[in-house]
C-alpha cells in the first residue's frame, strides 16, 4: 500500500504538467480534476501513438519523464499554483476524511486482483505492450488480445515493468481524482447529491484492483453526469466535456450511444467545432491505425473494410468470439444456441440470479420510477440525460447486457432516487451517509460482490507492497511448439486464462476451441502472426 502510493505521486506528478500543458495549449475550464483527467487523456494518446514504433519499457519511461520535467520548467509558475491551491477549499474534516479514503483506495489496490479478465488479457495485453508495442496481428495468438484498450496502453506506461510486475494500479489513483471531484466540489457549493454518490464508492471498489476499462467509465461520466447536469456549460467546459465522452469511446465502445449529447453540449460556435473535428481526427485515426495493426481491421469489432491483410483474425474467430460475448450477457451458460431469437434471450436476461439479476431488476426499476423525480420534472439537461441513457440501455439490450455495462446508468440515477427521497424527507445528516459509505468499502475489502464471496487472497501484508498482478502465481508454464510458433501452456482450467506467463502465453486448448493457431509471419516475433487453419484428418 505505502509502495503503490509512493509510485501514485510520481504519476500525479506527470499527469498534472501533461494536464496543464493541455489546458493551456487548448484553452479548457481549469478546474483541478478536469487538469488531471486532462494529464491521463494525453500521456494515453502519448503512449499509443509511441508504440506504434517502439516498446512501452524503460527507454519510453526515461523519455516521458524528461519530456514531462522540461515541460515543467516552462510551467513552473501555473504549476506551483495548481499543487498549492488543491485543498484550499477543504475543511480540516473533508482533509481527515479524503484521506482515509486515500488509505482504503490504496489498501484495496494492493491486493490480489479479482477481476477475471485480469488474468485473460489485461496483464497479456499490457506485457506486450511493455515488450514490443502494437505486433500485427496479435490477436491470432489470443482473440481476446484483439480487445486492447487504450486503458490498458495507459497502464503500461505505468506499470513500471522494469522494476516489478506488481504495479498495476492507475484504477486508484483514477479514483482518487474522482472523489476529490466531489469533496472539492461539494466544499465550493455543498450539495447533498454529491454525497450521496459516495455510497456508490462499494462499486467502484470492486474494479480498482486491476486496470479495468469499467472503471474509468464509471469515474468520467459520474463527474460528466454532474456537470451536465447542474452546471453552466460555457465554451471551455463544452470543450472539455467533448473531450471526456471522446476518450470514453476511445478506451470503450460500448459507450457510443452516449455521443449523442455531443449534440447538446457542442453549440455553433466555430472555435468548439474545429476543436472537436481536429481532436476526433487525432483519436479516431490513433484508434483504426490501432485496430488495423492488432486484428486487421480498421474498425475492429467490425469486420467493415477488410484490406485482407495476411494477419488479420480469422472471420469465423472474430463472430464466435462476439456471440459467445453476446450470449454472456443473457444468461450464465454461454452455450446458449446462437439462433436463439432476441425474445428469448431477453427472457433469459430477465431470469437471471445472483448478482446479474440484482442489476438487472434495478435498472429496470431505476429507468421506470426516475420521471416521477424533481430533478426530471425540474431541470431540463437532466431529462436530456434519461433519454440518452435511456437509448443506451436499450442498445446494449441488444448487443450484450452485462450488468457492469449499465452500472454509470444504475450509479447517476441510482444517486438521483435516492437524493430525490432524502429531499422530500428533509434528510440532511451527511455524517451518516459518509459513514455508510466507508462501511461499505471496508465491507468490500474483504468480500468480493462480483460473485458474493469471501476475499480469501486479503493479505495483511500489502500495507507495505502489493501484491502480485495475478492470483495463479503457482502455476506451471510448459513450453511448447505448434509450428514455428513457441509459446508457454498455463494449464490452467479455463482455456481463456493465461495469468502472467511469459510471452507468447496461450492455452493450447484454446486453438482446437477456435480451429485456428498463430504462426510467426517471420523468424522475428516482433514482425507479428498470422493465423493458420487447423486441419482435420
Amino acid at each position: 500500500m505505502i509502495v503503490v502510493i509512493i509510485s501514485w505521486l510520481l504519476i500525479f506528478y506527470m499527469i498534472s504538467v501533461t494536464g496543464i500543458v493541455a489546458k493551456k495549449s487548448l484553452k479548457l475550464t481549469d478546474d483541478p480534476t478536469f487538469i488531471l483527467l486532462y494529464g491521463i487523456i494525453f500521456q494515453t494518446l502519448f503512449i499509443g501513438i509511441f508504440a506504434f514504433f517502439y516498446k512501452i519499457g524503460s527507454h519510453f519511461f526515461i523519455t516521458n519523464c524528461c519530456l514531462v520535467v522540461l515541460a515543467s520548467f516552462f510551467i513552473r509558475n501555473e504549476l506551483k499554483l495548481f499543487t498549492s491551491s488543491l485543498f484550499t477549499t477543504f475543511s480540516l474534516k473533508s482533509k481527515v476524511i479524503f484521506s482515509l479514503f486515500i488509505l482504503l483506495v490504496a489498501l484495496k489496490s494492493a491486493q490480489l486482483p479479482s477481476i477475471f479478465d485480469n488474468e485473460t488479457y489485461y496483464i497479456q495485453t499490457i506485457k506486450w505492450l511493455n515488450e514490443f508495442g502494437y505486433i500485427k496481428g496479435i490477436a491470432n495468438v489470443h482473440p481476446f488480445l484483439a480487445q486492447c484498450s487504450f486503458w490498458h496502453v495507459f497502464q503500461s506506461g505505468f506499470n513500471f515493468s522494469f522494476i516489478s510486475d506488481s504495479f498495476n494500479d492507475v484504477n486508484g489513483l483514477l479514483l482518487i481524482i474522482g472523489i476529490y471531484y466531489f469533496f472539492q466540489k461539494y466544499n465550493t457549493q455543498p450539495n447533498i447529491y454529491l454525497i450521496v454518490n459516495s455510497l456508490f464508492l462499494v462499486v467502484y471498489f470492486q474494479f480498482i484492483d486491476a486496470p479495468s476499462p469499467d472503471l474509468p467509465i464509471l469515474v468520467f461520466l459520474s463527474i460528466f453526469f454532474n456537470e451536465f447536469i447542474f452546471n453552466n456549460l460555457d465554451t471551455r467546459k463544452r470543450k472539455s466535456l467533448f473531450l471526456f465522452l471522446i476518450f470514453l469511446v476511445f478506451i470503450k465502445l460500448t459507450i457510443a450511444p452516449l455521443l449523442l449529447l455531443l449534440y447538446f453540449i457542442l453549440d455553433k460556435e466555430k472555435k468548439i467545432i474545429v476543436f472537436a473535428i481536429c481532436t476526433g481526427l487525432i483519436f479516431g485515426i490513433t484508434w483504426i491505425i490501432k485496430n488495423l495493426i492488432i486484428t486487421g481491421y480498421p474498425l475492429f469489432p467490425l469486420s467493415l473494410f477488410d484490406f485482407n491483410f495476411d494477419w488479420k483474425l480469422p472471420i469465423e474467430s472474430m463472430n464466435y468470439m462476439y456471440k459467445n460475448i453476446n450470449n454472456l450477457g443473457y444468461a450464465e451458460n454461454v452455450s446458449i444456441a446462437h439462433d436463439y431469437s432476441l425474445l428469448e434471450k431477453l427472457n433469459f436476461w430477465i431470469h437471471l440470479k445472483g448478482i446479474n439479476g440484482f442489476f438487472n431488476s434495478s435498472i429496470i426499476i431505476l429507468l421506470f420510477l426516475t420521471p416521477f423525480t424533481k430533478l426530471y420534472k425540474s431541470i431540463k439537461n437532466f431529462k436530456i440525460l434519461y433519454f440518452v441513457l435511456l437509448i443506451h440501455f436499450v442498445f446494449l439490450l441488444v448487443t450484450s447486457p452485462q450488468y457492469r455495462f449499465f452500472l454509470p446508468t444504475i450509479i447517476c440515477l441510482g444517486t438521483v432516487l435516492i437524493y430525490d427521497v432524502l429531499m422530500r424527507i428533509n434528510f440532511s445528516n451527511n455524517a451518516i451517509i459518509i459513514s455508510l459509505s466507508i462501511l461499505l468499502i471496508n465491507f468490500s475489502l474483504f468480500f468480493d460482490l462480483k460473485i458474493i464471496s469471501i476475499n480469501e487472497k486479503f493479505n495483511i501484508n500489502c500495507v507495505i507492497y502489493p501484491s502480485s498482478n495475478s492470483k495463479h502465481n503457482s502455476s506451471r508454464f510448459k513450453e511448447k511448439s505448434i509450428g514455428n510458433f513457441k509459446f508457454y501452456d498455463p494449464n490452467l482450467p479455463n482455456l481463456y486464462k493465461t495469468s502472467n506467463g511469459k510471452l507468447p502465453c496461450v492455452n493450447n486448448k484454446l486453438f482446437e476451441f477456435y480451429t485456428f493457431y498463430p504462426q510467426q509471419r517471420t523468424s522475428n516475433i516482433k514482425d507479428g502472426f498470422y493465423a493458420k487453419k487447423i486441419e482435420n484428418d
